[in-house]
């Protein structure tokens, strides 16, 4: 944390660490800390494409 200059406190990357360390063994493995980030990468892409949608819809109906 300290190396990506994130400036988090303890406490928050504590929190962090309860949140992946599925395994609960004190460390997130590499399998741990992917599988949290493909979730958050693909709640980032369902949000992507129901804005992407919208815009779609919305300049369709303007075309109409």
């Amino acid at each position: 944390m300290q190396a990506l200059n994130l400036h988090m406190r303890f406490d928050e990357i504590d929190d962090i660490m309860q949140l992946c360390d599925t395994g609960k063994d004190g460390e997130i493995s590499y399998d741990e800390f992917i599988s949290k980030m493909d979730l958050n990468i693909k709640n980032r892409q369902e949000n992507v494409m129901v804005k992407v949608e919208d815009a779609f819809f919305v300049k369709l109906h303007e075309a109409l």
